[in-house]
């Protein structure tokens, strides 16, 4: 009996670790431990141990001045990202329907996507100025490419067998892309979407290290300046965590539609 309670108990341990969240959160249990640790022995500025990270954290998110910046960081953000998603969608669908369009403006788009969308900040700055306007252009750039690419690739990969039934009930093609190409898409422009939060995330940031009096990249700018590491690691922490949150978002959208899909 107590052979069989052990090996019961050990089988559940074992399929709760080898689960997703279980490895997680080990992985994630054993980092800590070790940068705890690390940084108490070592006492260097540059690695505190995240207990004075934590404490950092505490005293920032209840600060005016950090609430203020992580509002305009996450408007700025969401302003550029929403412009990037309804624009990507359209231009990706018109490139997928239309041939000529695609031989156009495709050799441009992966020009663009591939390079360093940072380099171009010192433009948009004389553009636009240094002001809200220019960082939403920024966060565009950043998030506007994977989602209209991965646009593409959907609706060029939709059922074709689909496509021909609705066509035989006198579909023309506006109808074909809303009723069979885009949802079948819908995987894909998903994928893309996820692969621009980040690309978001990290574009407001720069714009606000590079041009802005406020934001998170100008928190950032103030305490690495000061030299007060665990506060920079605190926002550089926040980021992560928006980041993660919002990409974790739109998994669970793609989950959910994959299981309706498979149902």
């Amino acid at each position: 009996m107590p052979r069989t309670l052990i090996g019961t108990t050990l089988s559940n341990a074992r399929s709760i670790f080898s689960s997703r969240i279980g490895s997680q959160t080990t992985v994630l249990t054993v980092l800590i431990g070790c940068w705890e640790v690390i940084g108490r022995s070592v006492q260097s500025p540059l690695l505190p141990p995240l207990t004075a990270i934590l404490t950092a954290w505490l005293d920032l998110i209840f600060t005016k001045a950090f609430q203020r910046d992580l509002g305009i960081s996450l408007f700025t953000m969401a302003m550029g990202f929403f412009a990037a998603l309804v624009s990507g969608i359209l231009l990706g669908v018109i490139m997928a329907r239309y041939r000529t369009v695609e031989k156009l403006l495709d050799p441009y788009m992966n020009a663009l996507m591939s390079s360093p969308i940072s380099a171009l900040v010192p433009i948009i700055m004389l553009v636009f100025g240094s002001q809200f306007t220019a960082r939403v252009v920024i966060v565009f750039l950043f998030s506007f490419f994977a989602i209209c690419i991965n646009t593409v690739t959907g609706v060029k990969n939709a059922d074709r067998a689909l496509v021909e039934m609705v066509r035989s009930f006198g579909a023309n093609d506006r109808q074909v892309t809303t009723i069979v190409a885009l949802p079948g898409a819908l995987p894909m422009i998903l994928q893309g979407v996820r692969l621009s939060i980040a690309r978001a995330v990290g574009g407001v940031l720069i714009a606000e290290l590079m041009m802005a009096l406020s934001g998170l990249g100008y928190q950032l700018s103030t305490y690495g300046a000061a030299f007060l590491i665990d506060y920079v690691y605190a926002i550089v922490g926040t980021i992560t965590l928006i980041a993660y949150l919002l990409t974790e978002a739109v998994r669970l959208v793609e989950r959910q539609l994959t299981y309706g899909r498979g149902t």
